[in-house]
């Protein structure tokens, strides 16, 4: 019998609605309860992370950068608001949106509403799934929210000198990589004390688990000084001392920067 005739070949929308259907399907029968699951909103405040490995007081705890989620969710909230100021203002025939900011909101409401609409589609459907849900899914909504900040950060800074911009990126770069090396143990496994494990629990729902840990040989002091003195001693090359290298060069340029401007 020849069932080639029986056969139907999908079109590219058929496949996509198909893939979605079961994606959906799928996703929906995940409905156990795991220790670590989070709900959606508790994604853009950071309220807990996830524990994927634990061995020999050592561990790996997916959380992030907290600067990173807490600075891209303001920017959300900030957008919103002030679409909802505008809107009105401009329903009241107090002021057109087109006046907002010298003319200038209306370029970079276009750059943030099309990222926030990707946050959005990142994020909203999670919302009316009934599966289990973890921080991890929150990732691509982050990036979304992630390039608002740069907007914003434009759109403030749009009216500066070149040198005080670049200052600001200074600075808040290095804001990032100071938290990020506040993380590095439980990013990559690698040891910590429990006081730094307490001093690094911003919030009390992010459970680490402090009790179980152990003391490391390097501890952090002031990233300058700290650096200057082991490079200068000849000390093993790890990733905390990369970290503190790096962390002295933005100090230097940054110092540089100031002097300058000043």
């Amino acid at each position: 019998m020849n069932i080639t005739g029986l056969c139907h070949t999908l079109s590219l929308l058929e496949k996509f609605i198909e893939l979605n259907k079961v994606m959906w399907s799928v996703n929906q029968g995940l409905s156990k309860t795991y220790t670590y699951g989070s709900m959606p909103k508790d994604w853009p405040v950071l309220h807990r992370g996830i524990s994927f490995w634990s061995k020999n007081n050592l561990k790996i705890y997916l959380l992030g950068n907290p600067l990173v989620f807490w600075l891209s969710s303001l920017c959300i909230m900030t957008y919103v608001a002030m679409k909802l100021i505008i809107a009105i203002l401009s329903k009241r025939n107090i002021m057109r949106s087109s006046y907002f900011m010298n003319g200038r909101w209306q370029k970079y409401d276009a750059a943030a509403g099309l990222f926030f609409v990707a946050w959005a589609i990142h994020y909203f459907p999670f919302n009316v799934m009934e599966r289990q849900l973890f921080l991890h899914h929150y990732m691509p909504a982050l990036y979304m929210a992630t390039l608002i900040v740069g907007v914003f950060f434009d759109m403030l800074t749009s009216t500066f000198s070149s040198r005080v911009r670049l200052a600001l990126v200074v600075i808040i770069s290095m804001a990032v990589i100071y938290v990020y090396h506040i993380y590095i143990p439980i990013t990559y496994g690698e040891p910590w004390s429990s006081q730094q494990c307490l001093q690094a629990t911003w919030r009390s729902s992010w459970d680490f688990n402090c009790k179980c840990t152990v003391v490391v040989r390097y501890h952090w002091v002031s990233p300058h000084y700290k650096i200057m003195s082991d490079l200068q001693k000849g000390k093993d090359s790890t990733t905390y001392t990369k970290v503190y290298a790096l962390l002295a060069k933005l100090y230097e340029g940054l110092s540089g920067i100031v002097e300058k401007l000043s």
